[in-house]
């Protein structure tokens, strides 16, 4: 989110030099790619050592007790709202409670949106989504809304910092990033995130288990995979269609079974060898997580860090690259795996883009809706599942699909298959979200206007 406030307001002072003043207020702020050219205040907190935002104010992580404050010494024309729509509720007053335009900013990243949880964004002047997606979440969860008061944008495109460099670049860069334990010629699949449940961080590391160690089946009939399950104790092992199957020999000895093929239910297939030039490399906070813990996931799943996983060091919040170490990151790679369970809008997958990376996603919520444009990147189905507390359905990816696609990204390889830089960014360059904005601001504060008369 951050990022795209840089973009956008720095875009907006850099055409319209004469018409904002900006104020920003914001949960906690990095100065990793560029200091911004506006005041930026703080939610109340605690700093510690070495200037980081170490314990926040519960009562205030969103703004709630110093959105007041600020507002009162700026006196704002319009409030603009970035956040999730659950952290800018207490924004959301009737028009009669406020002085300013309200404007919110708001991404959902699954369906359907709890119940009556929606009602006070219908205070909004004017609701923009960060994708279509979304857009339509919000109608479905507030069918009295207007329509037209409902729009959505993507953010800004950083064409100018992430682009895709020549092949003889690409391969100083992997001089330059590599450990010595990775061939240069490797096949290299990266994450961006974060490590939580709605992200589903745990199948990347299922996926990259299967193609090191192999033994998943690729039916000889229709060339699809399907994984391996263990020997059950007693009884007879059955296919998802009900048909008794006898497994091969070495299957039964490895103590797994073949339970025909999952796609076409045809007996014959080929065991796949594992891939040993095939490395994960996962750009993630190391966090403690109430989800997934990462020495779980390495144990239980028989990988070592160093042999078959990279991560990225001395990465935590707020202190880890200079402005061209991300895109130099997406430039050594060879895809994106981007299995998240839902995403607003998913800018990793949109930096990756721009990079010229390909990237395998879920078909689900709202970076699949831009990631579908471009036939260079793979989507990969599966199941949905609801969150526990909110009942939010995230896409649960599909291990076998996930392989077929690694495995099709992986034949390509020898032609690199990276999305060049294209018309497709050129709508989306700050400048051009910046026109766009600049329209919404005027029409919103055109109907203060013509309100007052």
């Amino acid at each position: 989110m951050g990022e795209t406030i840089r973009l956008l307001f720095g875009a907006l002072i850099d055409t319209y030099p004469n018409c904002y003043e900006l104020h920003q207020l914001a949960l906690f702020h990095t100065f990793s790619v560029a200091e911004p050219r506006w005041r930026i205040y703080t939610t109340k907190g605690v700093v510690g050592d070495g200037g980081y935002l170490t314990q926040l104010d519960v009562s205030d992580t969103a703004g709630a007790r110093s959105f007041p404050e600020v507002a009162q010494n700026v006196r704002p024309d319009i409030v603009f709202a970035f956040n999730d729509p659950q952290r800018i509720m207490h924004l959301c007053v009737p028009t009669s409670e406020r002085s300013y335009r309200l404007v919110i900013y708001v991404n959902f990243d699954g369906l359907p949106f709890p119940a009556g949880g929606a009602e006070p964004l219908k205070n909004a002047d004017l609701s923009v989504t960060m994708t279509d997606f979304s857009r339509r979440v919000l109608l479905a969860a507030l069918p009295g809304l207007d329509p037209e008061r409902v729009r959505f944008m993507y953010p800004p495109a950083d064409v100018a910092r992430f682009q895709a460099v020549p092949p003889e670049a690409r391969v100083e860069l992997r001089r330059k990033w590599f450990p010595p334990w990775i061939s240069p010629d490797a096949f290299v699949l990266g994450w961006v995130g974060r490590n939580q449940w709605r992200k589903q961080v745990w199948l990347i590391y299922e996926v990259i288990a299967h193609l090191r160690r192999g033994g998943y089946y690729v039916c000889r009939r229709c060339q699809r995979i399907t994984l391996p399950l263990r020997r059950p104790k007693g009884g007879e092992t059955r296919t998802r269609a009900g048909k008794a199957f006898i497994p091969p020999e070495q299957s039964r000895s490895a103590g797994r079974v073949f339970p025909g093929c999952k796609h076409c239910g045809f007996a014959e297939v080929a065991e796949a060898a594992g891939l040993p030039n095939v490395v994960l490399w996962v750009h993630m906070i190391d966090e403690a997580s109430n989800d997934w813990q990462r020495g779980d996931l390495e144990g239980g799943l028989g990988l070592v860090v160093g042999r078959d996983i990279v991560y990225t060091q001395e990465h935590r919040v707020g202190n880890w690259a200079g402005v061209e170490e991300m895109p130099e990151l997406y430039n050594v790679w060879d895809g994106l795996l981007y299995l998240s369970g839902g995403e607003g809008f998913g800018l990793p997958a949109w930096e990756a883009m721009i990079c010229g990376l390909p990237v395998i996603y879920t078909n689900y919520s709202g970076h699949a809706e831009f990631l579908a444009r471009k036939k260079e990147c793979f989507p990969v189905g599966g199941v949905l599942q609801p969150e526990n507390e909110t009942c939010i359905f995230r896409m649960i990816a599909d291990v076998a699909q996930t392989l077929e696609a690694v495995l099709t990204l992986l034949r390509r390889s020898q032609e690199r298959g990276r999305i060049t830089k294209t018309a497709f960014f050129e709508p989306y360059t700050s400048r051009k979200v910046a026109e766009s904005w600049h329209n919404c601001f005027g029409e919103v504060l055109r109907c203060k206007s013509e309100a007052g008369k």
